[in-house]
């Protein structure tokens, strides 16, 4: 938690992590019920980040598994869509252009119906490989999530990085 931004943190301060969570002692892959617990308590956002081979894209995939037998169950729910974001740095755009694109050749959406879905905010965007993202153009790529966090606030989103590129970046997500 203390990794990220908290635009309110100076009026009401951010959650507290467990000891537990403090003592790094939290199983490899962590159990999807806590992390969906997790990812629910700081507002549908989660930055995981850890060293090489610690299971963040493990966790993110199962948090995906989550939320997909949460929408199952309850229309009313984000749809998950795993996207990874090395392709992003290839062509650079808008993130909401590239999820657009992402859905269509990933997916086959159609462009219109990722459209709409993002506008209605009915994805969960689960993205991994934020450190795969060129270093030249990872910052930027950071600077496009926290603009799409500022337009898609509702959104859920969870994202994968490992931590030493995540800290050489600069940026804090938001």
């Amino acid at each position: 938690p203390d990794l990220v931004a908290h635009p309110w943190q100076e009026i009401i301060p951010p959650p507290v992590p467990s000891p537990q969570e403090l003592d790094g002692e939290i199983e490899t892959g962590l159990a999807a019920a806590g992390l969906l617990t997790r990812y629910e308590t700081y507002g549908r956002a989660l930055l995981i980040l850890g060293e090489p081979g610690t299971g963040k894209t493990t966790a993110l995939l199962a948090l995906a598994h989550e939320l997909a037998m949460r929408a199952g169950e309850d229309d009313q729910q984000p749809i998950p869509v795993v996207l990874n974001l090395a392709t992003w740095g290839t062509r650079r755009s808008d993130l909401d252009d590239w999820v657009v694109d992402e859905l269509n050749s990933k997916y086959q959406i159609p462009r219109e119906i990722g459209r709409r879905w993002l506008e209605h905010n009915d994805l969960a965007l689960l993205l991994d490989g934020l450190d795969e993202v060129n270093p030249s153009f990872r910052r930027a790529c950071m600077g496009e999530i926290n603009q799409f966090r500022q337009e898609h606030g509702l959104a859920g989103i969870a994202i994968c990085c490992r931590l030493e590129e995540y800290q050489r970046a600069g940026l804090p997500l938001q």
